[in-house]
């Protein structure tokens, strides 16, 4: 393969960004709202339709602890510290990154969610658990109930795969702030729409998101959020690389069909960090 683009987690890294600059600044574990725009609702409980379930939240949580890969993203754009978030990749890779953690008078601690460690969760004393952009099997969720309420995954989201308007939404739902989800989501879409108009020359060109860890290729799938970034921005997915997923996450790659590759205009690249 002769040309490559490597743009690193471009897409994650700007929808997170665009989302926390909707919020204000709290500190680290308060739980409590940053602003007015991020005011919870007046309910005192309400419901969360998800995959497995329906879940009643009694509000507003205060102990919310977050196993989604990007849940605390959309947590703290909404005024919401975890006391704990989920990390991925055995520890090579940092959940907190300027645009969710600038704000913060100290990091959250950290769990490693290559195996959900159930003990650590209880003993956070959460009452509310968010695992929406997260794998988590209907087994897992069952253990996560016994410790807090706890919302999953949406109903017709793939795993790891939730756009960032029902990401944001669902989270919104379940911290009892719809009215700031629904906020930050048009702020966002009015931030794309611009993007599309001053980038007039992104249209028409194709891309698609890949990734190689342990020396093993994988193309993402249409429903990957990483995806969803480079068509929100104006471009068109290379169909035969995005239908080798179908609707899941991601598909292997084999080294042997790599030059698939070559035709495609932008390859954005998630990599092993060195």
């Amino acid at each position: 393969m002769d040309r490559r683009h490597f743009l690193g987690g471009m897409g994650a890294a700007a929808t997170a960004l665009a989302l926390s600059s909707c919020s204000d600044s709290t500190s680290a574990g308060s739980g409590a709202a940053a602003g007015p725009a991020a005011a919870p609702s007046s309910a005192s409980t309400w419901s969360v339709v998800h995959r497995y379930g329906t879940t009643t939240v009694s509000g507003p949580p205060q102990r919310v602890v977050t196993l989604g890969q990007t849940d605390h993203d959309a947590a703290i754009a909404l005024g919401v510290v975890p006391v704990a978030v989920g990390g991925f990749l055995g520890g090579s890779y940092t959940p907190f990154r300027p645009w969710n953690s600038a704000g913060l008078d100290t990091r959250p601690p950290v769990l490693d969610m290559q195996e959900i460690a159930f003990e650590k969760v209880a003993a956070l004393a959460p009452d509310l658990i968010l695992a929406v952009m997260s794998g988590v099997t209907k087994e897992d969720y069952a253990k996560l109930t016994r410790i807090a309420p706890t919302v999953a995954q949406p109903v017709d989201a793939e795993d790891w795969a939730v756009p960032y308007r029902p990401h944001t939404e669902h989270v919104g739902q379940a911290l009892g702030r719809p009215d700031a989800a629904a906020a930050l989501v048009s702020e966002l879409d009015d931030a794309f729409a611009k993007a599309r108009t001053d980038h007039p020359e992104l249209a028409g060109r194709t891309a698609i998101c890949a990734e190689v860890f342990g020396g093993q290729y994988a193309v993402l799938g249409a429903s990957a959020p990483r995806n969803q970034f480079l068509t929100d921005v104006g471009m068109t997915l290379d169909a035969p690389l995005a239908a080798l997923a179908g609707k899941g996450y991601n598909a292997p790659l084999s080294p042997e069909k790599l030059d698939l590759l070559d035709s495609v205009d932008v390859v954005v690249w998630t990599t092993e960090v060195a």
